[in-house]
Formats: C-alpha cells, structure tokens, sequence
C-alpha cells in the first residue's frame, strides 16, 4: 500500500526497486536458510552495528557519497542488487524489515532523495518478504494465522505512513528515519548485550 501512495506521487524508482527486490529475494532466501546454522548473536550484532553507522551517517546529514548521482543505469542496478543481497539476508537472519538496510544505501550509494529512497524500497520489499516468508515458513518458522493480522496491520500503517512522509520536507524525513534506524541499532545491540549477560 505504501508502495502504491509513493509511486502515485513519483516517488518510485521502478527499475532500482525491482533490482533491490530480486537481490532481496536472493538474500532473504540465504539469511533465512542459514539463520539456524550460524551464530545468530554474532550475525545480529554485526547487523546492530551496521545500523548504528548507517543511523548515525542519515542523522548527522544524509548526502549521498560524492559521484552517486553520476552513476550509469547499469552500475545503479548493480549496487541495487549488492544493496537488496545485504538488506535481504539481514531481513532473514534478524527478521527485521529491509528497508532500515535499503533506504540509507539507496540514498547514500545510488544518490535517490530519501523519499524516492522509501518509496523504492517499500516496493523492494514485497518481492523480498514473499520469498523470506516461504523459506521461512518452510522451515517451520511461520505462523500464518498471526503472520497475517500483521500483514494487515502493515498494509494500514503502510499507507498512512506514506501519506506522512510524503508531506514532510526531505531533510525532516531523512533526521527522522536516522533516529529510527539508531534505536533499532541500540535495541538490538543492548538485547544482544543482555542476553550474553543473563547466560
């Protein structure tokens, strides 16, 4: 739904969506079947620290890396991939949404405005938790009954989100996203923290 309110308003790269979405679906596959074979402490907190980096970069000024807007489609689509493989397999490991991973990479490697960066990877996102949620439920790790309460109440949040963030100036939305990118990068350092801890 929030796919939708964004690409109504222009606000979809449809080609660099599609590409982070086919490099999520790799990647959320890979993170979700590799989930119980590895150390999901130290993969979890690679992820924290990773977004920790990323919330602190979008909150101190989200300017793309010098040469991002200059990039050929082809080298575009490419680090989309790079970008959807990454944000994929953390979804899968972490079971976290993509997008704390593919709106600050759009913006900082691709050089997308952070709205075109949200609305991208909301589109991204479908075709990433589909394929996460099949490996997973194939593992046994799904509950459809609560799986879709929450998809329902994701597609409503999504749209009113959007409209939100649609009428906020760029620089507010960026600010905002980078102090959520940093408390989910602090909650899940100090979970990891205090799980070590209580062991």
């Amino acid at each position: 739904m929030g796919a939708i309110s964004f690409g109504a308003s222009g606000e979809v790269q449809l080609d660099i969506g599609l590409s982070i979405g086919f490099g999520g679906v790799f990647g959320s596959v890979i993170g979700a079947n590799t989930m119980h074979r590895m150390s999901k402490r130290n993969l979890t907190i690679v992820f924290g620290l990773v977004l920790l980096v990323a919330g602190l970069r979008m909150v101190s000024g989200a300017e793309p890396l010098q040469g991002a807007g200059e990039l050929s489609t082809l080298a575009q689509l490419a680090i989309s991939v790079g970008i959807g493989l990454v944000g994929g397999f953390f979804a899968g490991v972490a079971g976290v949404g993509g997008g704390v991973v593919n709106v600050p990479a759009a913006v900082f490697f691709i050089g997308l405005t952070q709205h075109e960066g949200q609305g991208t990877s909301l589109l991204a996102i479908i075709l990433t938790a589909t394929a996460g949620t099949v490996a997973n439920y194939r593992n046994g790790r799904v509950v459809p009954k609560d799986g879709l309460l929450a998809g329902a109440g994701g597609a409503v949040g999504s749209l009113l989100g959007s409209r939100l963030a649609l009428g906020v100036n760029e620089d507010t939305l960026a600010l905002a996203f980078g102090v959520l990118i940093l408390i989910v990068a602090l909650r899940t350092l100090f979970r990891e923290m205090r799980s070590v801890q209580s062991t």
